[in-house]
């Protein structure tokens, strides 16, 4: 049996992306004008240009919104589910092919929303199954064979709140970018390297991320690279 998403109920995705989005960049962009403000000494040349920086900065963010709800569209538009013989199979657009055996399936769990997980024995094989995915009940049904339909553990306190991580991921810029301090620095420094190394390699081995959003995030080693330079000016007195 093959299963696709329902693309007419794409309009959910798109709310969820925006309201989970948004704030956060907004945030983010307030933040490194913030950085820029506290952590410039000639205050007045950065506040000269924030007519210009926040309008340009606005339009960027907006543009990537856009680009990331086209992009998610696609994803959605070529995610198959397949079941057949002994084996399930997930195959998205620029993205891992996921085959889990039956025999090899840990557990089958459902959220709240409707969507559901299949997990195999190796951490890395999780395919995730949207809500918007089409004869949910059949394919709910056809899951059941194989292995009983959980209901989905309570989130943690991160994962339920994914904006508080942010929040802190955002304070720990700020420190290392506007402290003098060399302890909070210091330690504000490798707390931010450490959380995106770690992200990073999540990210790198998660098989349910699009290739072209692994690429880009290259792009996250900017930042990381630009605390540790702080963090070793601050340390030798060089600042």
């Amino acid at each position: 049996m093959e299963y696709r998403i329902d693309m007419s109920r794409f309009g959910e995705v798109r709310k969820q992306v925006m309201v989970k989005t948004i704030p956060l960049m907004l945030l983010a962009g307030a933040t490194g004008i913030g950085i820029s403000l506290f952590g410039n000494k000639d205050g007045g040349s950065t506040t000269a240009v924030l007519p210009f920086v926040i309008p340009m900065s606005i339009l960027a963010l907006g543009y990537g919104l856009y680009l990331g709800i086209r992009r998610q569209k696609e994803l959605m538009a070529s995610y198959r589910l397949t079941i057949s013989g002994n084996i399930i199979t997930r195959e998205q657009g620029n993205t891992p092919t996921i085959s889990i055996y039956f025999s090899e399936v840990k557990q089958i769990l459902k959220g709240k929303n409707g969507g559901m997980v299949v997990a195999g024995k190796n951490p890395a094989d999780v395919i995730i199954i949207p809500a918007q995915i089409e004869r949910a009940t059949e394919l709910e049904t056809e899951l059941s064979s194989i292995m009983a339909v959980a209901t989905a553990p309570p989130l943690k306190l991160l994962q339920k709140y994914p904006r508080l991580l942010t929040i802190i991921v955002l304070g720990l810029m700020v420190c290392v970018f506007t402290a003098t301090n060399k302890i909070v620095v210091a330690v504000s420094g490798i707390m931010f390297v450490a959380f995106f190394a770690w992200a990073f390699m999540i990210i790198k081995k998660n098989k349910n991320i699009d290739g072209q959003t692994k690429k880009k995030l290259w792009i996250a080693v900017l930042p990381a690279a630009a605390a540790i330079v702080r963090v070793v000016a601050i340390l030798v007195g060089y600042h």
